[in-house]
């Protein structure tokens, strides 16, 4: 409830991709329960990359940034978080079912390429901001 009240874009994700983080460490925990004491460090450490990505980056736009970024850039920036996670957990299950896929770096380079897509879709709004901030530097 309190999430559609926020007025502040980047505080509103950080707070979900805290409770994402949650929710894939909770995952990660029942899962291993039920592993028969086989355990994976990507399953255990899957909920680090919304965490960190994720909340910790939005809670930093959050307290500089005073407008939102473009929408490409939340689009580009969660898919990569969500590619990479889900990547991570498919990973850690299949270590703990005990075998191995080749194509599972897939999901790290898709996630990469995501995510330095949203850094790319996050430069032009940079660039115009500072390009103001000089005008306005500059008409004083």
């Amino acid at each position: 409830m309190i999430l559609f009240t926020l007025k502040n874009k980047n505080l509103k994700n950080a707070l979900q991709m805290f409770a994402f983080a949650l929710g894939i460490a909770l995952f990660g925990g029942i899962y291993e329960i039920f592993s028969h004491e086989v355990y994976s460090y990507f399953m255990i450490y899957a909920f680090l990359v919304p965490f960190t990505l994720g909340g910790m980056v939005f809670l930093i736009l959050a307290a500089k940034e005073k407008e939102a970024l473009s929408k490409w850039f939340y689009n580009f920036w969660n898919s990569g978080i969500i590619t990479i996670t889900f990547g991570m957990v498919m990973k850690g299950v299949l270590e703990i079912y005990g075998t191995t896929n080749a194509k599972l770096y897939l999901y790290f380079v898709l996630g990469s390429l995501l995510l330095l897509l949203g850094i790319m879709a996050a430069l032009p709004k940079v660039e115009r901001k500072r390009e103001d901030e000089l005008l306005y530097d500059s008409n004083r």
